[in-house]
């Protein structure tokens, strides 16, 4: 099938094959449509999850045993609040991903620009400042 070059959407500029024969500008819109699309989707599958997901009505005491903690209990990411004897993730069987949590703070971190620098790497990047001098 050929088409006469114009763009798919908008009729008033050429269409580009490898962007489904629309223009730059439309191609644009259709990408961000497309994105909401997704993220709407995945919006949907995380509700629908916390929907299965059991509720603790009673913060006083711990998900595993049930023994009262009082101030003493720990609340887990996961949600729940554990005794001093189920309070680690592996204790409790705990669904939440900790590992990949801390892969994406540090992922947000290195976005920001809030890396890391050693008093060692500063002092080498002064005495090259000093060098050149």
């Amino acid at each position: 099938m050929e088409s006469d070059g114009l763009c798919v959407d908008c009729k008033s500029f050429h269409g580009n094959p490898d962007f489904q024969n629309r223009c730059s500008s439309c191609w644009k819109k259709f990408q961000e449509k497309e994105k909401e699309k997704k993220q709407e989707e995945e919006r949907k599958r995380i509700e629908e999850e916390e929907a299965k997901k059991p509720k603790q009505e009673n913060k006083e005491r711990c998900w595993n045993c049930n023994r009262k903690c009082g101030l003493n209990g720990i609340e887990c990411k996961c949600g729940f609040v554990y005794c001093s004897k189920h309070r680690l993730p592996e204790q409790h069987d705990c669904q939440f991903d900790h590992k990949q949590r801390a892969r994406e703070l540090n992922k947000q971190k290195l976005e920001d620009g809030q890396t890391h620098i050693s008093k060692l790497e500063k002092m080498d990047s002064q005495t090259d400042q000093d060098k050149k001098k």
